[in-house]
């Protein structure tokens, strides 16, 4: 994933394995973290954790995708 943060424009750039091309994700409202939304796609950041929800599931449905970030810094 790579983020773009250029006030007022958050985006996240998301490469999905179904998909021809890299998706564009657009910073929607959230209660806590961050959230991104691409069509029926919502992607959501909470400290180190990701997750990728197909909305067309519906609202309890589970993650297709969870993702922890990885730090190398020593």
């Amino acid at each position: 994933v790579v983020y773009i943060n250029a006030a007022p424009n958050f985006l996240a750039l998301l490469p999905l394995a179904d998909e021809p091309v890299t998706r564009i994700f657009a910073a929607v409202e959230s209660a806590s973290g961050a959230r991104y939304a691409s069509g029926h796609f919502v992607w959501t950041t909470q400290g180190p954790e990701a997750s990728l929800v197909d909305t067309t599931v519906g609202d309890a449905a589970a993650p297709i995708l969870t993702c922890s970030e990885v730090n190398n810094t020593p």
